[in-house]
């Protein structure tokens, strides 16, 4: 299992579900911050989505929970990395 291209594809395909939204003038990033805040868990959820179907398409499974957590734990910067730009931009 390659975790960095994972990673890649993580990022380009959350970064393609950003692009999708409509993007806001300055006037309104507070208020856009605000909504960001409340959605935060929703993205969480979508991230989460992005990588089980990932890991679907490449038939990556997991032989124990061990095996999982490791897995988890590696791709979590990743994560907490595509959740900071989503909240900051």
């Amino acid at each position: 299992m390659d975790i960095k291209s994972i990673e890649q594809e993580l990022e380009i395909r959350v970064k393609a579900k950003l692009r999708s939204k409509p993007s806001i003038g300055l006037r309104n990033k507070l208020r856009k911050l605000q909504n960001n805040l409340s959605t935060t868990e929703g993205f969480v959820r979508d991230i989460v989505k992005i990588l089980n179907d990932i890991l679907e398409d490449r038939s990556i499974s997991f032989d124990s929970e061990g095996e999982k957590q490791e897995f988890i734990e590696l791709m979590k910067p990743k994560i907490i990395e595509l959740i900071q730009k989503y909240i900051l931009k």
